[in-house]
C-alpha cells in the first residue's frame, strides 16, 4: 500500500482523547528506522521528543559526534517524512540504548499496576489493525501507542489535568509547561491577534502546536470582547453589528471553519443570550417558520 504517516493513521483516534502532542512525540520516534534506515537504526535508538528535540541514543561519544554532523540531513528528512517541522533539533546521548523515562513522566509504577482504559485499548488495537501497515510499523505503532495509554492513565491517577490548549496531561492546572511558554513567544501573539480578526488566516511560521496555543489566545481575547459587547449593546444597539463579528469568529476557531459558514444554529449552541441579543433564539420545541 502506499505509504502514509502515522499522523494520518492515528492521529484521528488519539485526538478524541486530548493525546495529540503524545501522538506527535510518538510519531516522531517510531518514524526515527525510516528516516535514517534500517543500518542506522540498529545502533541508534530514537527514545523521545521533548519541546521539539529528539532524543536519540548511541552507543559512545564518537558515534554521538559523527551522528551530530548528520543533524541539518536528518531534520530535513523529518520535515519531509512527517509533513512538518515537529522536529526541530536532535540531540545524541552517547553511552546509552533506552531504558530511561522522561523526567516529566508520572510515576514509575509498573504497567501492570495502571488500570488501563479497555474499551480505548481494544479501539487502539482494532483501529491499527485495520490500517494494514507493514509488519515492523504496525508492532512499533501498537507499542508507542500502548505505552500513551499506559502514562495518560499514570497521570489520571495523580490528579493530572488536561491542557486547555494542547489537551495533553500535566499536573497543574490551566496551560501546560510548553503551551505556557508558547503562549509567551510573540510570534505566537501576532498569530493570535490576527486569527481574532481573521481566523482562516494561515500561519505558516508555526507549528501546529504553537498555533493551538494562538487560537486559544485568539479565542481568550474575542470571549472578552463579547461580554464587553454584550453588555453594551443594550444601550448602543448600533454595536450589533460588532458583537455578531466577533461571536462569528469565535464560533469559527472553536469550529474549524470560515466565519461566513457559523450557522444561526451554532449561535445558539455557544450562548443562549448572545444568539437572543442578536435575533438567533429560538425557544426549545420552537418550529422553524416555513
Amino acid at each position: 500500500m502506499a505509504e502514509r504517516h502515522v499522523a494520518e493513521l492515528i492521529g484521528t483516534f488519539f485526538a478524541r482523547g486530548g493525546m495529540l502532542r503524545s501522538v506527535r512525540r510518538a510519531e516522531a520516534v517510531v518514524a526515527w528506522p525510516r528516516v535514517v534506515g534500517p543500518d542506522v537504526a540498529r545502533f541508534a535508538s530514537a527514545r523521545a521528543l521533548k519541546d521539539g528535540v529528539l532524543f536519540v541514543d548511541v552507543p559512545d561519544s564518537e558515534t554521538a559526534m559523527h551522528m551530530a554532523l548528520e543533524r541539518p540531513r536528518l531534520l530535513e528528512a523529518y520535515a519531509e517524512t512527517l509533513g512538518r517541522r515537529e522536529v526541530r533539533d536532535i540531540r545524541f546521548v552517547a553511552g546509552r540504548r533506552g531504558g530511561e523515562e522522561e523526567a516529566a513522566a508520572p510515576s514509575r509504577a509498573s504497567d501492570a499496576e495502571v488500570p488501563l482504559d479497555e474499551d480505548a485499548l481494544r479501539t487502539l488495537l482494532a483501529s491499527v489493525a485495520e490500517m494494514g501497515l507493514p509488519e515492523p510499523l504496525e508492532r512499533e505503532t501498537v507499542r508507542a501507542a500502548r505505552a500513551m495509554l499506559v502514562h495518560r492513565a499514570r497521570a489520571h491517577a495523580l490528579g493530572w489535568t488536561a491542557c486547555v490548549h494542547c489537551g495533553a496531561l500535566s499536573p497543574g492546572d490551566g496551560a501546560c509547561d510548553a503551551c505556557r511558554r508558547y503562549r509567551d513567544a510573540p510570534s505566537v501573539q501576532r498569530a493570535a491577534e490576527v486569527l481574532a480578526v481573521d481566523p482562516t488566516v494561515a500561519t505558516e511560521a508555526l507549528s501546529e502546536e504553537e498555533r493551538s496555543v494562538a487560537v486559544g489566545l485568539a479565542s481568550e481575547a474575542l470571549e472578552a470582547r463579547i461580554r464587553l459587547l454584550l453588555g453594551e449593546v443594550l444601550v448602543a444597539p448600533d454595536r450589533l453589528p460588532e458583537l455578531e463579528a466577533a461571536t462569528r469568529n469565535r464560533l469559527a476557531l472553536r469550529d474549524g471553519v470560515a466565519p461566513s459558514d457559523v450557522l444561526d444554529e451554532d449561535f445558539e449552541t455557544y450562548d443562549a443570550r448572545v444568539a437572543r441579543a442578536l435575533g438567533r433564539w429560538r425557544a426549545p420545541g420552537a418550529k422553524e417558520d416555513r
